[in-house]
């Protein structure tokens, strides 16, 4: 008897290691068979399958480049093509499951684990992926377009951007005087120099005005200081304090764990809107960032793990859904970005000091922002029409409140490059 009975949880033990061991072994098969069963068997959602398996492989070779080779990062079309697929798979995603419900719990795998995801957080997310597109694009070039756009008064051939040219040492963008370095032979005298002058440069120079305008005044301000102001009227909202207060999209086994979860995932909104999305805004409208240098390198430190907030998280759904992983497991894979920026920005300290006439315009704006959202709207127009001054007066200078104490006329020295 006491034999048997000492044998038998040895027995237990050996046949549950057994198992364990059989299903590490098989995880390679199971992975790839789960993986090609994901994106490439099903008929059904097959253009969001592509496109979501094409962002995963830029994704993958984007952390790659960034952490071991980040000047050949900074040089290839992924600082720009991974927000882009984003922003695609997201607007593709808006169109493929118009048949969830239309809900303002979001039901995302950080807040709860009996819920259907939410329509308008589907929509929502093409808000965050366009946001992110606009960072990468505009972190390209740190100290400013509008340096050159303000030469343009001065002289017949301003500072100018060409996207998709990778020929210059620290940028996917080209900057310089003329096209011939990129597209082409066009000199100043515009596409009627030569018979032989390629169309896409043509074109470039012809719509190179109207781009301009449209960029300096209507797509930077928008997106450097006003993209909130539209938001509510152009895309559904979702809120997690829906989600604290919906009891019933949270299993009484996760409960807890999923409450945690929620108010650290809505403090950590909260701080994302103004130190994630403006505060990088402000430093690169004012022209504080070095092109090359250890601030714009930890931006996009800050952008490649905003690619994975934006879309990853709503693949997390997918396969906690599908079945591939468990609630806590989801919950978890979401909730990593909160240590993640913390480690970010815990070393992008010495630029938030650096910069600390911006962090308390961020710091303020986020404390207003829990108040009445009037006030927090009149408080960002204040806030660009100081930053307007101050980029007008001293290209941003070292402290924005500076300006507000200059006596004279206007410098025209501050606007040479």
């Amino acid at each position: 008897h006491l034999v048997a009975s000492s044998s038998f949880p040895h027995s237990e033990a050996v046949t549950l290691t057994m198992e364990t061991l059989k299903q590490v072994c098989s995880f390679p098969e199971r992975f790839i068979v789960g993986f090609v069963d994901l994106f490439f068997q099903k008929v059904r959602f097959r253009s969001h399958r592509l496109i979501g398996f094409i962002f995963l492989v830029e994704y993958a070779a984007e952390v790659y480049f960034y952490i071991f080779d980040y000047p050949r990062f900074l040089n290839s079309p992924l600082v720009w093509t991974v927000p882009a697929t984003g922003l695609l798979q997201s607007l593709n995603a808006a169109a493929t499951f118009r048949f969830l419900p239309r809900k303002d719990d979001p039901g995302f795998a950080a807040v709860a684990d009996n819920s259907v995801l939410s329509y308008n957080t589907v929509r929502e997310n093409s808000f965050y992926a366009m946001q992110l597109l606009w960072m990468c694009c505009y972190l390209q070039c740190p100290q400013g377009f509008w340096r050159g756009f303000l030469r343009q008064f001065n002289e017949d051939e301003p500072l100018h951007a060409i996207p998709f040219a990778n020929t210059t040492a620290n940028s996917s963008f080209l900057f310089g005087s003329d096209l011939t370095t990129a597209i082409g032979s066009v000199g100043a005298a515009g596409p009627g120099a030569g018979a032989g002058a390629p169309f896409l440069a043509s074109a470039a120079y012809v719509l190179r005005p109207y781009a301009q305008k449209l960029y300096f005044y209507v797509a930077e301000p928008y997106f450097v200081f006003f993209v909130f102001y539209l938001r509510a009227v152009l895309w559904p909202v979702s809120r997690i304090r829906n989600a604290l207060r919906n009891a019933r999209n949270k299993s009484d086994k996760n409960r807890m764990k999923l409450m945690v979860s929620s108010y650290a995932i809505k403090v950590f909104y909260l701080f994302a809107k103004h130190f994630v999305g403006f505060f990088p805004n402000y430093l690169i409208f004012l022209g504080r960032i070095e092109p090359g240098g250890e601030d714009q390198r930890l931006l996009y430190g800050v952008q490649v793990l905003g690619a994975y907030a934006a879309t990853i998280s709503i693949f997390i759904h997918t396969l906690k859904f599908k079945g591939y992983i468990g609630p806590i497991t989801a919950m978890i894979a979401y909730d990593i970005i909160i240590p993640g920026y913390f480690y970010l920005y815990f070393n992008m300290r010495i630029m938030l000091f650096r910069n600390w006439d911006l962090s308390i315009i961020c710091a303020v704006s986020l404390f207003m922002n829990l108040g009445p959202i009037r006030n927090w709207h009149v408080y960002q127009f204040l806030v660009a029409a100081l930053l307007y001054y101050a980029r007008c007066q001293d290209k941003g200078g070292d402290n924005v409140f500076e300006p507000l104490l200059m006596r004279g006329g206007f410098n025209t020295t501050h606007w040479e490059l």
